[in-house]
């Protein structure tokens, strides 16, 4: 499977994350293969926060409130 760009890429990782098998082989997921898949995730996620930390401060900020409210949903939900 070959990838043109960073999207397709991350969009192939979530995919992979919320059915928790891989799409090639069709097995469940190893813990190994989750990591790889939350690693490359937080990473874009890094990237995308430290360039908007550079160049758009009020989008980071309102970024990390939202990523803040989903978090304390799923608490909620989880319990």
């Amino acid at each position: 499977m070959a990838f043109f760009n960073p999207s397709q890429k991350a969009k192939y990782h979530a995919e992979k994350l919320k059915s928790g098998k891989n799409p090639r082989t069709g097995k469940p997921l190893s813990d190994f293969e989750r990591g790889q898949s939350v690693g490359y995730l937080k990473a874009r996620q890094d990237s995308a926060d430290a360039y908007n930390a550079k160049h758009n401060p009020e989008k980071l900020k309102a970024n990390k409130q939202r990523r803040k409210q989903r978090y304390d949903a799923y608490k909620v939900f989880k319990k």
